[in-house]
């Protein structure tokens, strides 16, 4: 407005000036066309400068383009992650409501002495986990759940309770497997996973009843696969165990464990705890060795184990040096020979001879196992699982043997059962 005025007042005096004449209207003239340029480019200018929504526009383009894509690529990512955990919570809740109809929470009683000299006998009471295992009427939980147990009831999710009895246990597996007595209408047994194929990482969901709150899932991941545990009598290992960071607690013991797709993969078994609670390690009895145990449970009460009757060790590194064979042998090193087993009958020979390596002691002068079947053998846990997933009691086999004079050897020998009674 202010630049209009003055224009005006120029173009006034302008005009005055044209009154005078002369030479000096011409020079006048064309100072007049000279200034008049400039003022009227200059108020074309200052009209598209104030027209100049343009600029503005473009000012807020600049402006405004980079926060829209920060905020989109900030949207985008915290939409991706809530997808994904929705995706997770989805799929285990999915479990969840899957196989819930068919756990089930396992109550125990059983009778023990609480005073050796009174020899009173006072009722105790356990609790463990379970799931169905076929459209039968069994039930299969942990052998430590429902060792010595006198009664057995069993709990579904909808609140209704039966009574159960134990018709198959196996101490070495951790596993027995458990008849209502009056159900006819089971749930559908859980599907059947298949443990030889899992990897680590992978998604895990534990089902059962921690300190009795019943149908409890925890998740977590498959930790580790091929671990071996003592059985629950401590006398003989557990190959192929699988090992998770799933929360698993007193009265899961029993209950399964599930992949994304809700089919079982083991049965929860035993933790690694200075406390007794969970610690972020679990052990879990794989599904396909409850394939090969189970049905010999339901069809004679009993599962036998394969047996040669030894103890062995891992052969290491230090112990070939000692023995002056090759360092990079891979084997087991018979400790000990179980008299009157399949072993010492076939002619396997123990350590006898004490030798130092460095600050460690060791037992060698043995047998030591390099291949069974013709199947390498680097450690005592390949051979558990060679025995468990290929042979049986009464199978004749031969173990390749490095003998203590330092030469090769075939042992044959007849498989025998594992004793009941064996410390």
């Amino acid at each position: 407005m202010i630049r209009n005025v003055y224009a005006i007042a120029i173009f006034i005096v302008l005009l005055v000036v044209l009154g005078c004449g002369g030479v000096e209207d011409t020079l006048t003239t064309e100072n007049i066309n000279l200034v008049q340029d400039p003022v009227s480019t200059n108020i074309v200018e200052i009209k598209e400068s104030t027209y100049d929504s343009d600029n503005e526009v473009a000012i807020e383009d600049n402006l405004s383009s980079p926060e829209d894509q920060v905020l989109n690529e900030d949207d985008d990512t915290i939409v991706g992650y809530i997808d994904v955990i929705g995706a997770y919570e989805l799929a285990i809740n999915d479990v969840y409501n899957k196989v819930l109809n068919s756990i089930v929470h396992v109550e125990v009683e059983y009778k023990s002495l609480s005073n050796a000299y009174t020899q009173q006998r006072n009722s105790s009471r356990g609790e463990g986990s379970g799931f169905v295992w076929d459209s039968k009427g069994h039930i299969v939980t942990n052998h430590h759940v429902v060792a010595s147990a006198s009664s057995i009831n069993v709990i579904f999710a909808d609140y209704s309770e039966y009574e159960a009895t134990l018709i198959g246990s196996d101490s070495d597996s951790d596993l027995a497997v458990l008849k209502l007595v009056s159900k006819n209408d089971l749930p559908n047994p859980i599907e059947h996973g298949d443990s030889d194929i899992l990897k680590v990482g992978q998604m895990a969901i534990a089902i059962g009843a921690p300190f009795g709150q019943e149908f409890t899932v925890t998740s977590g991941i498959i930790s580790a696969l091929g671990r071996t545990i003592q059985s629950v009598r401590g006398t003989f290992s557990n190959p192929k165990i699988i090992q998770t960071d799933a929360p698993i607690n007193p009265g899961n013991s029993g209950g399964p464990l599930l992949d994304k797709y809700g089919r079982v993969i083991g049965i929860n078994s035993q933790i690694a705890s200075a406390s007794g609670s969970n610690a972020g390690v679990g052990f879990v009895v794989p599904i396909n060795t409850a394939k090969l145990v189970v049905p010999e449970l339901i069809s004679s009460g009993k599962f036998d184990h394969p047996y040669l009757g030894i103890s062995g060790v891992t052969l290491r590194r230090q112990i070939a040096e000692s023995l002056d064979i090759p360092p990079n042998t891979r084997g087991i090193l018979v400790a000990q020979v179980v008299p009157n087993s399949p072993a010492e009958e076939a002619g396997l020979k123990s350590n006898e001879i004490k030798t130092t390596s460095g600050s460690i002691n060791y037992v060698s002068g043995g047998d030591i196992i390099i291949s069974v079947e013709g199947f390498p053998i680097r450690s005592m846990e390949e051979l558990l699982s060679y025995m468990s997933d290929n042979v049986r009691p009464g199978d004749q086999i031969t173990l390749e043997v490095i003998s203590f004079n330092g030469k090769t050897r075939d042992v044959n020998i007849s498989v025998g059962s594992r004793p009941n009674n064996q410390t």
